[in-house]
């Protein structure tokens, strides 16, 4: 699927993949550039890049493309426009990612296993420009 959206290389509204693995090392399949890993800091200057957030710090997503700022920010403001106090959770994420038009994005939504006092998971969206 990944490579017919690659070679389609005509992506409007923004495509989700929902990948379940058991690390957290994490690639561009178009460069080959490494943005997360196990021994990796995240690596916020990868070229392909344009936003990142992670569930346990869901309101401070990192965004290095100013027109998904500013679509973000007028989501915010009208999530919140009648409940100043309104939880935001990963569904209002994925419903603003899936709605926005960003040519040849995709958002990869990785969900890593892994098990502590029982199962736990660790859960972030990745939005990276594949037409680099």
């Amino acid at each position: 699927m990944l490579n017919q959206i690659i070679q389609k290389n005509e992506l409007k509204t923004m495509q989700l993949i929902t990948l379940e693995v058991d690390n957290f090392d994490f690639y561009c399949p178009v460069t080959g550039e490494q943005i997360m890993g196990e021994e990796v800091p995240f690596k916020e200057d990868a070229k392909s890049l344009l936003g990142f957030w992670h569930t346990e710090i869901i309101d401070e997503p990192i965004l290095k493309d100013s027109k998904l700022v500013e679509a973000w920010e007028a989501y915010l403001a009208k999530f919140f426009e009648n409940d100043k106090e309104a939880f935001l959770t990963s569904d209002e994420v994925e419903d603003f990612l899936k709605n926005y038009e960003f040519d040849n994005a995709v958002v990869f939504c990785r969900i890593v296993k892994g098990f502590a006092c029982g199962p736990v998971y660790d859960v972030s969206y990745t939005v990276l420009n594949l037409g680099i």
